[in-house]
């Protein structure tokens, strides 16, 4: 439990971070539930997944796999975001790296996404370091007529080192700044907090670890030719996917939940631009919640292509 001190300090944070979002352009939805609070936030094909984080020592292993499920079966990219203050480890204009994922100040977040100022520096082991252009290091090295060896003297360096730094090794933040003064060059590269791999491990449970009435609802929804990708500690509880739909799938048979789950649901699916569907059981009347189409378990069961399936949510999405 936050104190009242922490409390105000964790919502000037989520101002801040909404006056970032607002001033940068982005869509965005902050959705609050029992295992945290994220923003999803969306600018032309970016999408982001953000935790704001008031302690980041309190992020644990399990907050850091959920943010990463949600990010990947979403296609998104995961950032841990925290307050910028005097004293605080964590600096403006750096990059920081928790349990695999970017975390970044406001302050840094803000200088990217409105000012176009990328962060320079990331923290490594025990101090600060850059990225710079390999090719173009080798390249001014060899127009200046410097061999390896020589430009590991001047730098007072080994000369397995330059090799390294040629090789695309991150270069201690002092030594990058007096190589671009002895090569009278701009070497350093800016980061891209949100860059992400061709293909992010996707953190999932697979269909035989999924019991009751989600594994009668997953076996279906395979069984109509879609993809399902379960999704551990989410908003939803699968991915539903063919070559022309994704749909962020909840299976929910607490009706005292039903309207919370599907306006989360709802808020998600107008800044993903992705379709989003609740499967409850028969006893449940309602077909939208928000924008979020309802369907019951029989007429999921009387359905037997994904089309039709598309088909009855188109009408149910009001």
């Amino acid at each position: 439990m936050c104190n009242g001190k922490e409390a105000m300090m964790f919502e000037d944070l989520h101002e801040a971070l909404e006056g970032t979002f607002a001033a940068s352009g982005f869509m965005y939805a902050k959705i609050n539930d029992d295992k945290g609070t994220e923003f999803f936030a969306r600018k032309d094909n970016r999408l982001l997944v953000i935790s704001a984080l008031e302690r980041p020592k309190t992020l644990d292993r399990a907050s850091a796999s959920r943010l990463r499920t949600l990010s990947s079966v979403l296609t998104a990219s995961p950032v841990l975001v925290t307050a910028s203050s005097k004293g605080s480890q964590y600096q403006d204009g750096v990059l920081y790296v928790k349990f695999g994922i970017p975390l970044l100040t406001i302050g840094t977040l803000h200088e990217h996404l409105v000012d176009g100022r990328p962060p320079m520096v990331f923290f490594g082991p025990g101090r600060h370091y850059v990225y710079i252009d390999p090719d173009l290091l080798r390249s001014v090295r060899e127009e200046r007529g410097l061999s390896l060896g020589a430009l590991s003297e001047l730098l007072g360096v080994s000369r397995r080192a330059i090799q390294m730094y040629e090789g695309g090794m991150g270069v201690d933040l002092e030594i990058a700044l007096e190589l671009e003064r002895i090569l009278d060059s701009c070497l350093i590269q800016p980061l891209d907090p949100f860059s992400r791999s061709e293909r992010l491990d996707i953190v999932r449970e697979q269909l035989d670890a999924v019991d009751g009435l989600r594994k009668d609802v997953f076996l279906h929804l395979d069984s109509m030719g879609l993809e399902v990708i379960p999704a551990t500690a989410c908003p939803f509880d699968a991915i539903a996917r063919d070559r022309d739909s994704i749909l962020m799938t909840r299976v929910e048979s607490d009706g005292r939940i039903l309207k919370q789950r599907g306006l989360a649901l709802s808020r998600i699916s107008r800044i993903t631009g992705e379709r989003s569907l609740i499967i409850v059981r028969d006893c449940v009347n309602r077909k939208n919640i928000g924008g979020t189409a309802v369907v019951r378990v029989s007429e999921l069961k009387r359905t037997d292509a994904a089309e039709d399936l598309i088909r009855i949510i188109e009408e149910r999405e009001g």
